[in-house]
This record gives structure tokens, C-alpha cells and sequence, in this order.
């Protein structure tokens, strides 16, 4: 239980801090709760590829939607003179500390694909919209799209990620 309290609070630590929109403070407090990520709560490896893959997931969804305009990251950088949006350091960083609570503090959600759908609906629009009021960042086209598109987004994506961290749940519990 102490972990788990532990892994709930190393992400809202770093949530905070990453919503601050300062990619080097961001780096530095993730690579903190990387250390102590694994030297308490001893994550087996099969985690790790999670935590990266989900990473990259996240960088590939936040520039999708940064390019269609319906959030403007604070930091975030353009492809040259397109109008390609790659997503901050700070937000990846994000979804990589999101991702370690899926084997720990968020497993009791492993499984329950419609209360993770529902959390995803109601939650998630809250953080992104804290995220963006405390990050400078901003909606350029109606907020309330902005925040339906992330809700969509992570209808389908908790549920999903939450299935890879069963698996690899399983693996550790054998």
C-alpha cells in the first residue's frame, strides 16, 4: 500500500511541476522520479517498455493535435515552415510519469474498461484543462473542442494501456 500511495504521489509531484512548462525542470524531477521509481518501487523491466512506449505514443498524439490546432503547448516546436507541431519535452514527460502509475497506483483500474472509460471522460478534460491555464499554453479554436478530442483520445487510450500494464502485471505477480 505504501507504494502505491508512494507511485500516486511521485506522478502528482511531477505533474505539477511538468504544467509548469520548463522542459529543463521537467527533465530534472522526472529523472528524480525515475530514481526513485526504481529503487522503491522496483519495477520489473517489461514496465520500462511501457513507460518508454508510452512516451512516444504521447509525443505522437500531442503533436497530432497540436498540429490540428486544438491545444498550443506552451514550448512546443515547429517542423520549419510547416504546420507541423512537435509536442514539449515537458508533456512527454508527462505521459512517461503518467504511464509508471499503470502497473501500481492505477492497477485496481486494470481491467474495468468502462469505469477507465468514464474516469477518462470526466478526468481527463479537468487536467488538460488546469494543465494548459498553469502552462501558458492555450485553446486557439473553441476550448470545449479541445478538451472533447483529449476525452476521446483517452476513452480509447486508457483503457488500452491499462490492458498492456495487466499483462505485464501478470508477468510480475508470476
Amino acid at each position: 500500500m505504501q507504494k502505491i500511495i508512494i507511485n500516486a504521489l511521485l506522478f502528482q509531484i511531477q505533474w505539477f511541476i511538468c504544467v509548469q512548462g520548463n522542459n529543463a525542470l521537467a527533465a530534472a524531477s522526472f529523472a528524480c522520479l525515475l530514481f526513485v521509481h526504481n529503487k522503491i518501487i522496483k519495477p520489473h523491466n517489461y514496465e520500462w517498455y511501457l513507460i518508454i512506449t508510452f512516451s512516444v505514443v504521447g509525443f505522437i498524439i500531442e503533436s497530432i493535435v497540436g498540429s490540428f490546432g486544438f491545444i498550443n503547448y506552451q514550448g512546443h516546436y515547429v517542423l520549419g515552415d510547416s504546420n507541423i507541431i512537435m509536442a514539449p519535452l515537458w508533456l512527454c514527460i508527462m505521459w512517461a510519469a503518467f504511464a509508471s502509475t499503470f502497473c501500481h497506483s492505477l492497477k485496481w483500474l486494470q481491467g474495468k474498461i468502462a469505469i477507465c472509460a468514464l474516469l477518462a471522460f470526466l478526468v481527463v478534460p479537468v487536467n488538460y484543462y488546469l494543465g494548459v491555464k498553469i502552462s501558458s499554453s492555450e485553446f486557439p479554436k473553441l476550448m470545449i473542442s479541445g478538451l472533447l478530442v483529449q476525452a476521446v483520445i483517452w476513452i480509447i487510450l486508457l483503457p488500452i494501456a491499462l490492458y498492456f500494464a495487466s499483462q505485464i502485471s501478470k508477468k510480475i505477480d508470476a
